[in-house]
């Protein structure tokens, strides 16, 4: 992202806290959360590639197949789940964990 920033690129980051987003020069942020699509609409509009920031030391860039299909959900309103994808191994280097075992996670989350 930084280097995209420094090279004049349009750069664009989706965040859910502007006040804690700790961004390079020239990166624009628009506040909100991949778990409520409408708070991030105009966030992809005009977008040309996109780059997950899970929140880990080592930044994995999206495969252009999950790029396609994370746009085609969120804009194209499409969604396949007949297709199973390793896409969390892949992307963050670990082995998916089921709902139960998130909610478990982030139950103070909701509380």
């Amino acid at each position: 992202m930084a280097a995209l920033a420094a090279a004049g690129e349009p750069v664009r980051a989706l965040v859910r806290d502007p006040a804690k987003a700790a961004l390079p020069a020239g990166a624009e942020d628009v506040e909100g959360d991949l778990n409520k699509p409408e708070t991030f609409a105009d966030a992809l509009t005009g977008a040309r590639g996109m780059f997950l920031l899970p929140g880990y030391d080592n930044i994995e860039g999206l495969q252009q197949r999950y790029v396609d299909a994370f746009f085609s959900f969120y804009v194209d309103r499409t969604l396949d789940e007949a297709t199973v994808h390793p896409a969390v191994a892949e992307v963050a280097g670990r082995a998916p964990r089921t709902f139960r075992d998130w909610a478990e996670a982030h139950r103070t989350d909701f509380e």
